[in-house]
């Protein structure tokens, strides 16, 4: 009899817990919207991050961050600061440098409309190159084979168009494992390590 009755509690404890817990969340999800609706003004520093095609791929652009005016909703000012504005760059092979302004920079979409303008320097300076695959030879020393004895390499033509072979990071014993990096963040090695055989 006891039994049944603590039962009966805890379960409409428990029932009327998850709907405090509920209510709580939907009222400072509530508190927090109109909080944050106020229309404001703010000078920002984003960070900008330029998009290519699929066959390409950036080598290097500046500058990698702007100062921005924006007139926004507060909750708008909030999420600028957690994520990167970026630029779709439709262009081919090479050097190019374009002017920044509201017509050309993107935000997420889950940001909404805001009204902005780029201050101070309002360049982009970049260079793009074509994004190839090349499978090449792993060199041991003398003695030791290695399995896999090729790997692929995928990354700027510039930077790998005439590399050949690949030497692993270091020669460890008989049956162990090593990588192999190029040293730069451009070029993902496939896989980056590999079994020493003899």
């Amino acid at each position: 009899m006891i039994s049944v009755k603590l039962r009966k509690n805890i379960g409409k404890f428990f029932s009327n817990l998850a709907l405090f817990i509920n209510s709580l969340i939907i009222g400072f999800s509530l508190w927090f919207y109109v909080v944050t609706g106020s229309i404001e003004k703010k000078i920002l520093n984003i960070h900008i991050v330029p998009k290519v095609g699929k066959k390409l791929c950036i080598l290097s652009y500046s500058p990698e961050s702007l100062m921005i005016n924006v007139e926004c909703k507060k909750r708008q000012i909030i999420l600028l600061s957690f994520v990167d504005a970026y630029i779709n760059l439709n262009n081919d092979v090479g050097k190019y440098t374009i002017t920044l302004d509201e017509s050309n920079i993107k935000f997420p979409v889950f940001i909404g409309k805001i009204n902005f303008f780029v201050m101070g320097n309002n360049e982009m300076n970049f260079e793009i190159d074509s994004l190839i695959e090349k499978k090449v030879k792993v060199v041991m020393i003398q003695g030791l084979g290695s399995e896999p004895d090729s790997v692929i390499l995928l990354g700027p033509k510039r930077l790998i168009g005439n590399v050949s072979v690949v030497i692993p990071d270091s020669v460890p014993e008989k049956g162990k494992t090593t990588t192999i990096t190029l040293g730069e963040k451009l070029i993902k090695v496939i896989p980056n390590t590999i079994k020493i055989e003899q």
